[in-house]
């Protein structure tokens, strides 16, 4: 059943954890909740609660006709298969970071959503962030120069049972150093520095694109300092965004660039209009639902993505470079 005129179309959003309770949040602000579901019927309860709609089971959302739309934010490991069932029953999907664990899986789902005409979309939230689309904008009017090297880090602690750090904290940097290069990497190396027992939690990742430019991801789950950090570093200037930071401090620009060595560093804080990245997200995926231009994180980005990740495990196995 379609929407009225003027009225979103409906999402149902499946998995209530700390995460997906933001998701449920956000789509409710937008009048566009429709259903919740949740393995654990004390988190589907719990977001019924705050919600006011309906907990059902994923089965029930898949058959209902009046849902159009579906969130997964489940574990990782349940990405793909989830969102290829919510794709053949001819939903549109978001589904969380990462899309697939494997290529293989996230070439299926992008060429069922090509095939079906569906939204396939990723939750790399940090493409709709204020301070990384104003960076985005800075690095292709060419302020900073040619761009030489990009350097993420992300820095904190994970409390309970460990995850495997690269595929959990890396797609976020992923997909903005993807968007930054407009291209991938030709060789992929990673190594691990620390670990909990074989998994790793610590570490570092380097992409090489084969024309002078260069960018490399520290990421760890077990810092006790929190940094969130990605510098672009041009000819002419560097941008430095760090989320953690307070609006007015989230993203500046350091002159000189790295052509000229040992003269004075300026700093110029780059002014931005504060926005909740997420809710820019949602309203992405609503847009596309109802024939919208395709969202940043699409099935082609998202599949980029999973593509370098997968290169990165690959190098951290075999101790050399490897290619997307």
């Amino acid at each position: 059943m379609p929407p009225s005129a003027g009225e979103p179309p409906s999402v149902a959003v499946v998995g209530c954890g700390a995460w997906g309770r933001n998701h449920v949040r956000t789509f409710k602000a937008l009048g566009a909740l429709g259903a919740v579901a949740d393995a654990s019927p004390a988190a589907a309860e719990a977001a019924v609660a705050s919600a006011g709609v309906p907990a059902r089971g994923f089965g029930d959302i898949l058959s209902d006709p009046a849902i159009a739309g579906v969130v997964i934010a489940a574990p990782d490991a349940l990405h793909a298969d989830m969102a290829r069932q919510v794709l053949d029953a001819g939903k549109h999907v978001l589904v969380e970071k990462p899309m697939a664990m494997s290529v293989a899986d996230a070439n299926d789902l992008a060429a069922r959503a090509r095939d079906s005409g569906l939204v396939l979309m990723t939750g790399h939230i940090l493409l709709y962030h204020a301070g990384f689309r104003r960076l985005r904008e800075t690095v292709a009017r060419g302020t900073l120069g040619r761009p030489l090297h990009i350097a993420a880090r992300r820095l904190h602690w994970a409390p309970g049972a460990p995850r495997h750090a690269l595929w959990d904290l890396c797609p976020h940097d992923l997909s903005m150093l993807l968007a930054l290069a407009e291209r991938l990497p030709v060789a992929v190396r990673s190594i691990v520095t620390a670990s909990a027992g074989t998994i790793p939690q610590a570490g570092t990742v380097h992409l090489d694109f084969g024309d002078g430019l260069d960018a490399g991801i520290s990421f760890s789950a077990i810092s006790p300092v929190k940094l969130h950090q990605l510098t672009v570093s041009g000819t002419n200037a560097q941008a430095v965004f760090e989320d953690s930071r307070p609006w007015p401090e989230k993203l500046a620009l350091y002159r000189p660039g790295l052509d000229v060595r040992r003269s004075p560093v300026l700093r110029d804080a780059v002014p931005l209009t504060p926005g909740e990245p997420l809710a820019e997200e949602a309203r992405a995926f609503l847009a596309a639902m109802t024939g919208g231009a395709e969202p940043e994180s699409g099935a082609v980005e998202a599949l980029g993505v999973v593509r370098v990740l997968a290169a990165a495990a690959r190098a951290i196995a075999s101790g050399g470079a490897e290619t997307p």
